[in-house]
């Protein structure tokens, strides 16, 4: 993606790769802003993204809203589904 570029990205399918895919190019600074945040395998392959970039030596921020991801599944996403199915999910 182009700096100073924005796409818009609508279902879930689009939006990881292409949060993956920048994550990965980034060379200096991560600032990612996202509403919810699970410990789910998408919240997973995010976190340790986010980690590797870190141990390089980038800068990584990430603002979230903790009330609502706190909540488990605010939007009936079926988080708290998967949470009841695989103990490795918090």
């Amino acid at each position: 993606m182009q700096p100073n570029h924005a796409q818009l990205l609508v279902d879930g399918q689009r939006i990881l790769p292409a949060l993956l895919e920048d994550i990965a190019a980034a060379e200096r600074v991560i600032h990612l802003s996202i509403f919810l945040f699970f410990r789910d395998p998408i919240g997973q392959q995010v976190a340790e993204a986010l980690a590797a970039k870190a141990r390089l030596g980038l800068d990584v921020r990430v603002l979230l809203n903790m009330e609502k991801t706190a909540m488990g599944d605010p939007f009936s996403t079926g988080e708290k589904e998967m949470m009841k199915h695989d103990p490795n999910i918090d």
